[in-house]
């Protein structure tokens, strides 16, 4: 069993906005070493503008194996009539320095 230490301190990203694509924090997960969950950020992907969901992504922070070999840090799904777009791949930003500032302007804290 891999040990999973929780010293995650989440943060509010601010508003994620790329064009017509924002991103909304719908949720952050803690790690969970009973599950072997490591902690998440989970987000709503939304057309600026609008409320409806069109798909989600989460970004897992952690490396204990189970991450690297077969989960991956990150998992996504767009709903079928909105596929075709781009909007997960728009919605992964490059894996930024801590410090940097993303391409939606905001700086990157810890992810």
């Amino acid at each position: 069993m891999v040990t999973i230490i929780d010293a995650t301190v989440f943060h509010n990203p601010g508003r994620l906005v790329d064009d017509d694509l924002e991103l909304i924090l719908a949720e952050t997960y803690p790690a969970n070493e009973v599950i072997g969950y490591v902690p998440a950020y989970h987000f709503n992907m939304v057309p600026t503008g609008q409320t409806d969901s069109i798909g989600h992504i989460e970004f897992r922070v952690g490396n204990i194996p189970h991450i690297v070999l077969y989960a991956g840090h990150i998992g996504y799904w767009v709903a079928p009539e909105k596929r075709g777009h781009h909007y997960a791949a728009r919605a992964m930003p490059p894996a930024p320095a801590a410090g940097t500032t993303t391409r939606f302007g905001n700086t990157v804290d810890y992810l």
